[in-house]
């Protein structure tokens, strides 16, 4: 089993948990497996934006924070930071 299954387990197995809790607690508006996993993804994006003033150390997500910087710019350096916040807004606004 390779890590990124072992990975989509967790995430599926916390999903199903986070769905029961919500479903208990009378919340309606329940998120999908799509949706959470992209959170999750933006989440590894800003504790990677956070490590990186204070030096590169624990586990390695740079494949995660490059898949989602690519979605934004296509592998290609935008021209500015509100660029970017134009690309966040069309991929998770």
């Amino acid at each position: 089993m390779a890590v990124g299954d072992i990975h989509s387990e967790y995430i599926q197995y916390y999903h199903q948990r986070l769905i029961r809790k919500l479903i208990n607690d009378g919340i309606q508006t329940l998120p999908s497996l799509k949706e959470l996993e992209e959170s999750i993804s933006l989440a590894l994006c800003d504790l990677q934006r956070f490590m990186s003033g204070w030096g590169q150390w624990g586990s390695d997500i740079s494949d995660t924070v490059i898949e989602v910087l690519d979605r934004l710019d296509g592998g290609r350096l935008l021209n500015s930071e509100d660029d970017y916040m134009v690309a966040m807004l069309r991929e998770y606004g």
